[in-house]
């Protein structure tokens, strides 16, 4: 779940340090300004932004669950934010193999994809065949922009080791091109003498009856590695390392809530200042002691959380009436199928 673009989008004076993206603070709902009190917060309560973080989090679960209940109703089923579009599979065990020797790179994958409204490329995890035991540097880097976008230092052994990634990548530009790799400076690995059996086809679940999806392409993965001190952009990128050199990236790709509220986050303020109020209140009257919250009654702080939801549920219907609604994920019509994986160990 990625609500980086709702974190500021509505603020809370007091609290929030820069001003909101909206321009909007949830004070300015009837009766929130005077139900939270600007003051010294006791040190054994949670803090003031700890609190306002856990009321965003917890509102944006709300907003993506409402938000996936109610499209089918309303696109009349076509709206799928289930629907995979290709999914890689697992490392297979490397016999024959040969040895790889460490060398001052990233070993990985090249991921490409050509842009759809509201998909996403989610990485799961990258697999390694170690032969040795050393900490190393799993890195995702943005080909485009040349960002580093995720890192995490882990210890590999001897053998199969499986790195947990989880992140979800959404389009920055009008395509993904993303790098996965793991640092092989201090890393030796084996790879498969016969790239056949590591070679994989995607996998289009949800549109393969509306075209046969091999006849366009849409979406690559490449064995490549890259200098460690390179700058990362794809120009420098290395190809065709026969049998991935013991690294395997699974990934996939498929439609994405979390894009569709972020790519239209300004139809959906209205409804999003109402939710955080109504989630405000409910944090209220589950810890009336809290010390920024005023002395009100229990019965005018529901009272308040019903108004804000019933707002919010109409709001939210509004914004969902007026979204776009094109792109692999709300039917096939026009759709770029998928092709292909290239040279996935």
């Amino acid at each position: 779940m990625n609500t980086n673009c709702y974190d500021n989008l509505v603020g809370l004076k007091g609290c929030t340090e820069t001003t909101p993206t909206s321009g909007l603070y949830v004070n300015s709902l009837p009766g929130i300004s005077t139900e939270l009190v600007q003051g010294v917060i006791d040190s054994d309560d949670i803090s003031y932004s700890d609190l306002w973080q856990s009321v965003i989090d917890n509102s944006f679960v709300r907003l993506r669950q409402d938000a996936l209940r109610k499209l089918p109703k309303l696109t009349h089923n076509a709206a799928s934010f289930d629907r995979v579009f290709f999914n890689t599979e697992r490392l297979e065990q490397a016999y024959p193999k040969t040895s790889v020797s460490r060398e001052a790179v990233y070993r990985g994958k090249f991921i490409e994809c050509e842009e759809s409204r509201y998909t996403s490329v989610f990485v799961q995890e990258l697999q390694v065949w170690s032969q040795n035991q050393v900490a190393v540097d799993v890195k995702i880097f943005d080909l485009i922009s040349g960002e580093e976008l995720w890192s995490k230092h882990v210890e590999v052994t001897p053998g199969l080791n499986a790195i947990a990634i989880n992140q979800e990548f959404t389009l920055t530009f009008n395509e993904h091109k993303l790098f996965v790799g793991i640092d092989c400076t201090n890393l030796d690995t084996y790879k498969s003498d016969n790239t056949s059996e590591f070679n994989t086809f995607s996998s289009l679940m949800g549109c393969d009856e509306c075209a046969d999806y091999w006849s366009t392409g849409g979406f690559d993965v490449d064995n490549a590695k890259i200098g460690v001190n390179t700058e990362k952009t794809e120009g420098n990128l290395e190809y065709n390392q026969q049998g991935g050199g013991g690294v395997q990236v699974r990934c996939k790709v498929g439609c994405s809530i979390d894009a569709f509220l972020c790519d239209n986050y300004d139809l959906f303020t209205d409804c999003w200042r109402y939710l955080l109020g109504s989630e405000l209140m409910k944090y209220k009257m589950a810890s009336p002691s809290l010390s920024y919250f005023a002395n009100f009654s229990m019965e005018h702080t529901k009272e308040l959380s019903m108004m804000f939801l019933k707002d919010y549920t109409e709001s939210l219907d509004t914004a969902l009436h007026h979204a776009p609604k094109d792109g692999w994920c709300f039917g096939c019509d026009g759709v770029q199928y998928v092709q292909r994986v290239n040279l996935i160990p």
